[in-house]
């Protein structure tokens, strides 16, 4: 019987050892993507106010030109 138990049990204590390598390696790139994500958003919201503030600056320019065009 221990013969057969014996290898089993190894080969358990092998899965369990991967398995705690792969959910730390599984944390490492959580924690990765959670830091890229945030960056993106930040990126996500300057683009956004550059973009607001260009559409502003257009819809002046195109103000301005029909007042040019009137006078």
């Amino acid at each position: 019987m221990f013969v057969s138990v014996e290898p089993k049990k190894a080969a358990v204590r092998a899965a369990q050892q991967t398995l705690a390598e792969a959910n730390a390696k599984k944390e490492e790139m959580d924690t990765l993507v959670r830091k890229l994500t945030g960056e993106l958003n930040i990126l996500q919201a300057e683009f956004q106010q550059a973009m607001d503030e260009k559409n502003a600056a257009e819809a002046e320019a195109a103000k301005c030109s029909l007042k040019l065009n009137s006078a």
